[in-house]
């Protein structure tokens, strides 16, 4: 269908350049998280399992899968960087507990 493609190649152009590791698939790079994916997502066990067949089926699935993923966070509102970015985002502080005694004691004694 010729307007799936003109949509597919639009998602395409939004998230250029692709990273080597979508680019040059590699299903075995990714067999452990998909493993994890498919224990907790049952419509993605029926959906694999419907859509691929094992060989190039298969890496064309997940590869899909794995673009579609990055779709998605753009459309969330992540920078191309943030998408593709190797390195974890970073996590806000934790804040530290302060000490009891920087604390204001209330005195509850009623007597």
């Amino acid at each position: 269908d010729m307007a799936a493609a003109e949509i597919s190649a639009e998602k395409l152009s939004k998230l250029q350049p692709l990273p080597t590791l979508l680019a040059d698939f590699d299903l075995d790079t990714h067999v452990g998280l998909i493993q994890r994916l498919l224990k907790v997502d049952s419509k993605l066990v029926e959906m694999q399992s419907r859509l691929s067949s094992g060989g190039q089926r298969e890496l064309i699935f997940w590869k899909n899968y794995f673009f579609h993923c990055a779709y998605t966070r753009y459309e969330a509102g992540l920078s191309i960087d943030e998408i593709w970015s190797n390195e974890p985002r970073a996590s806000r502080p934790v804040a530290v507990a302060e000490e009891p005694e920087d604390f204001n004691v209330v005195n509850t004694d009623l007597d």
